[in-house]
């Protein structure tokens, strides 16, 4: 956002300079010098939104990883048999069925079918 505030001044800036009478040579140089500034900050946003979308693969790759990992020891028969049925229970305590978006992408559990409350989008 910080960036897209700076773009924006650069650009209030660049056409408040051309009200100004100066040398053509001096408008064509602060314009370029403009030009280039934008370019640096389209550069450093792009930059930084490839930054972010890495960052929330991020989180969303180890909740659901570290979620079986703190399982415990004599839990792994009665998991296998819920996830062989289909179904994913979140923390909210939403049931979500293998079709749907959000199944395994965030912090929960297998479950049956009749565990927790359906989810509005696949009916869980």
């Amino acid at each position: 956002m910080n960036t897209f505030l700076r773009l924006i001044l650069l650009c209030c800036l660049l056409f408040s300079s051309c009200a100004f009478s100066q040398e053509p040579s001096q408008k064509e140089q602060q314009l370029e010098k403009l030009k280039s500034d934008i370019s640096k900050l389209n550069a450093e946003m792009d930059t930084l939104k490839s930054e972010v979308r890495q960052l929330r693969n991020l989180i969303v790759i180890p909740s659901s990883s570290s979620s079986s990992n703190t399982l415990p020891e004599d839990t792994p028969s009665t998991s296998d048999k819920n996830s062989e049925t289909g179904y994913w229970c979140t923390k909210s305590n939403k049931r979500h069925n293998s079709s749907c978006r959000y199944y395994k992408t965030s912090n929960g559990h297998p479950c049956g079918p009749k565990d927790g409350t359906e989810c509005k989008l696949c009916g869980g």
